[in-house]
């Protein structure tokens, strides 16, 4: 059995923290998983995927030009083939060994990066982009960090780094960028077939948090059996 653990959320909200720290609470108990790294630049060793689905490359870019993000839509292609050549390399063993693959950044990540400061459009999509995306999976959990904005800002400011847009932004038009983003992630989010656990993440780096989030991934894995 092959699942995917995705975590999604706004920038700053502990998404790496609590992956990681989920992670460690799975392989304590016992749960064969693995966190694969983000390959966005590997275009090149992914053409062979772009070659046999056009279907999904012209979803992919028009969602992307709905959106007026086509600087995005490279990041967004090159994240999406990646994942969708080392789903095919992993499924056959996942299927046997019941692997479980956790992603702080993956392909709902980016699809709510696309509009950036904008409301998504053309949702009516997203169902086959997202079928194209997670079609080799068994088995998919959701996991969406919430932060108060206020505290999201603190957080960014604290981290003192660009590892995203939102690093470089000044107060006002962060605070814009997050309540957009909100907006587009609760559009997205009531669309998904997926289950999804929300996790307020105040303290992201908790080891009690973790070994929750982890222990409801596994009971929604077990019952999927």
């Amino acid at each position: 059995m092959l699942c995917l653990i995705e975590f999604v959320g706004l920038p700053g909200t502990g998404k790496t923290t609590l992956a990681s720290g989920v992670r460690e609470a799975l392989q304590k108990a016992g749960v064969h998983c693995a966190y694969p790294k983000e390959a966005g630049a590997a275009v090149v060793s992914t053409v062979t995927v772009a070659a046999g689905n056009i279907p999904f490359l012209f979803r992919m870019f028009r969602f992307a030009a709905k959106n007026r993000r086509k600087a995005v839509s490279k990041r967004v292609l090159a994240t999406w083939l990646y994942v969708a050549k080392e789903n095919r390399r992993l499924r056959d063993s996942g299927r046997e060994t019941n692997l479980l693959l956790i992603r702080d950044q993956g392909f709902l990540q980016d699809l709510l990066s696309i509009a950036h400061d904008r409301p998504i459009k053309w949702l009516g999509n997203l169902s086959a982009l997202l079928k194209d995306a997670y079609g080799s999976y068994d088995c998919m959990v959701v996991i969406h960090t919430l932060l108060s904005h206020e505290d999201n800002i603190v957080r960014l400011r604290r981290r003192n780094s660009e590892l995203s847009r939102a690093d470089r932004m000044e107060s006002p038009a962060l605070r814009k960028l997050l309540a957009c983003q909100e907006k587009n992630a609760d559009a997205v989010l009531q669309k998904i077939p997926y289950h999804i656990i929300e996790v307020h993440t105040e303290k992201s780096g908790s080891e009690a948090l973790s070994i929750s989030v982890a222990e409801q991934i596994i009971r929604i894995v077990e019952d999927a059996q």
